[in-house]
């Protein structure tokens, strides 16, 4: 890369150069074009709200819910409870998708097939002591009737997309 004068080849230099950019466009933007789950062929199905669903998440997203409970179903042994593993399509017309950080709390993405109450799912969100003991959930008793039944609608309506 050094001349016979010690310097550097400006010529190796912008090649390199060119070369890292040109591997980084491929890499980065060409082939995840060529991913079936980005394209038609993806599987799931956008999830409709109602108005009171949209409400509910935006409480949701307020509350901060999303940082103790994911909405991502990985390939693997533990996560088979929670249903199909999550595919991009699921979250389709989600702005943000509220995949999470951490789970604290039990994966959310199919808590519609699993509790589809909306009394009980209010119960929880207000007492979650008395309805699992030793519950860490904070309650959300705070909260108006409306608003917890507009969160409990909103989880009622996230269901899984089977491929």
């Amino acid at each position: 890369m050094r001349n016979e004068r010690g310097a550097f080849n400006i010529g190796i230099v912008i090649g390199l150069t060119v070369l890292a950019l040109a591997m980084t466009a491929v890499l980065g933007i060409l082939m995840p074009l060529t991913d079936p789950a980005v394209g038609s062929e993806a599987a799931g199905q956008p999830l409709s709200y109602t108005q009171e669903q949209v409400e509910g998440r935006k409480i949701y997203i307020r509350e901060g819910c999303f940082t103790c409970h994911t909405r991502m179903v990985r390939d693997a042994a533990a996560d088979e409870p929670y249903g199909p593993m999550s595919l991009p399509a699921d979250y389709f017309n989600e702005a943000p998708a509220l995949l999470g950080l951490d789970r604290v709390g039990p994966d959310l993405t199919c808590i519609g097939d699993r509790q589809s109450d909306i009394d009980a799912l209010v119960k929880h969100l207000r007492n979650p002591g008395s309805v699992h003991e030793g519950s860490t959930m904070p309650s959300y008793a705070f909260l108006s009737d409306r608003e917890l039944r507009a969160v409990a609608s909103y989880l009622t309506a996230l269901t899984c997309q089977e491929a």
